[in-house]
């Protein structure tokens, strides 16, 4: 049993069409489940109700109209009718893995669970009423798609009470989820790698959504405003150092482990040490390869730009 949470792009074209597939996936691997949609939409009305969605269009937004994080996580852990809760980006498709992963989790008295997405174009509608959808676009993203760097993340899958309160972060643009592992670390709440598991599906989207963008992306006012807030909170917070590769387990097809690979572990290292520190660490294997070729009584052979 999981409360999802969530917000909506404007509803038209493709979009539409995407946050449609995502919605029923959820609700199709997930029957049980609880779906929390937060601020305002025009004509998703018929969607919401298929998908027997709880609406909450009166949620905190700011002067752009977007809805807060702080205020969706606050009352979704308010008024969520199951104990275990998940933000999810209105656009991600879920397959029954990830269900079947955050139930072998039912036991653990608090968590967060994060994960990859795989990143493809679609935009068509997808039948979930018909047999062999999944293995469909199983096979569409093996063929086709591609994974997201681990520093964005679409979803965060939690016990309640595991996130508190967060600064007022406008959904959907960067910084906030980097923030959000942070906060989880200091709260000493365990947080579970669950890409080896689990394949959610990011469909490709444009960004014309976002107001006063300044790029080709969700650059703008917005993004500006998140990263001020993150670094409010956190003396010297780089939001690049706080990913799904801090997470302490990784959850495979049949066994959670602790997170102790060395790629791991030095990127946990690299979140405590301060900035001109990490500057060395990097700078390290290039001047030991200096030193070898000196010993060697040969000049190194630098490369050229192309």
């Amino acid at each position: 049993m999981i409360s999802f949470l969530t917000s909506l792009k404007p509803f038209h074209g493709t979009v539409a069409v995407q946050q449609r597939n995502a919605l029923r996936s959820w609700r199709a691997v997930l029957p049980e489940s609880e779906i929390i949609v937060f601020g305002g939409v025009e004509g998703a009305a018929d969607l919401l109700a298929e998908v027997n969605a709880t609406y909450r269009p009166d949620i905190a937004c700011n002067e752009f109209g977007t809805p807060l994080i702080s205020a969706m996580f606050a009352e979704a852990q308010r008024i969520g009718r199951h104990s275990v809760l998940c933000y999810i980006n209105g656009d991600i498709i879920l397959l029954s893995d990830f269900a079947a992963a955050v139930a072998r989790l039912a036991g653990w008295r608090t968590f967060a669970a994060v994960g990859q997405r795989w990143d493809l174009d679609w935009a068509e509608p997808i039948d979930f009423a018909r047999a062999g959808w999944e293995e469909m676009l199983r096979g569409l993203v093996r063929a086709q798609g591609q994974h997201h760097d681990p520093v964005a993340m679409d979803f965060f899958a939690f016990r309640r009470g595991a996130v508190g309160p967060l600064p007022a972060f406008a959904i959907g643009r960067p910084a906030w989820d980097n923030y959000l592992i942070k906060h989880l670390l200091s709260r000493r709440v365990p947080i579970v790698d669950l890409s080896p598991a689990t394949v959610p599906i990011h469909q490709n989207h444009d960004y014309a959504h976002v107001p006063c963008r300044t790029g080709e992306l969700w650059e703008g006012p917005e993004a500006e405003r998140n990263r001020h807030l993150a670094a409010g909170d956190f003396k010297g917070f780089n939001p690049g150092y706080y990913s799904i590769r801090n997470a302490q387990w990784v959850m495979h097809s049949r066994r959670i482990v602790p997170a102790l690979t060395l790629r791991r572990a030095a990127w946990r290292f690299a979140t405590i040490i301060p900035d001109r520190t990490r500057q060395l660490v990097r700078a390290f294997p290039s001047a030991l390869k200096t030193l070898a070729y000196r010993a060697a009584g040969r000049p190194r052979k630098l490369r050229t730009p192309l």
